[in-house]
């Protein structure tokens, strides 16, 4: 059985975590599979479902995101999505290569859409996020 892990990139409000949605959706209609979706951004959702976001902590949702597809992987589920900001190209490295060690097929898609942040980011955030997914998407363009 094919096995697939989906990365989903983009600046807050480029349409993430819908676009996982609809993946995930797509793949247990059409295709009767299970799909895993994770994001570091499950982190910051509290017992009661509000989200609670913290800078400081990015760095431990950022590892429990990881931790939660590497066990995803152990259990080699079928379908796991991961949608994070991902702006550069190093915050998917490890990704990447523990799906390519186990076996799983890598699907890298970029949101370039712009709808408002569902979490109330600053526009001076988005930019700078902007800027950096931009430079980096144009980096593997050039080099690849």
């Amino acid at each position: 059985m094919m096995r697939r892990l989906f990365i989903i990139r983009g600046v807050p409000g480029s349409g993430k975590s819908t676009l996982a949605n609809i993946v995930a959706n797509g793949i247990s209609e059409f295709a009767d599979m299970e799909t895993s979706h994770i994001e570091a951004d499950d982190y910051f959702i509290n017992k009661d479902g509000d989200y609670k976001f913290d800078p400081v902590l990015i760095p431990e949702a950022h590892n429990q995101c990881r931790e939660r597809c590497r066990i995803l992987m152990e259990k080699k589920r079928p379908n796991i999505i991961v949608s994070n900001t991902f702006t550069e190209e190093w915050q998917i490295e490890w990704y990447r290569k523990e799906a390519l060690a186990r076996g799983y097929t890598v699907i890298e898609l970029v949101c370039l859409s712009k709808f408002e942040s569902v979490h109330s980011v600053p526009e001076d955030t988005v930019v700078r996020m902007r800027k950096r997914l931009g430079r980096d998407l144009y980096s593997r363009l050039i080099t690849d």
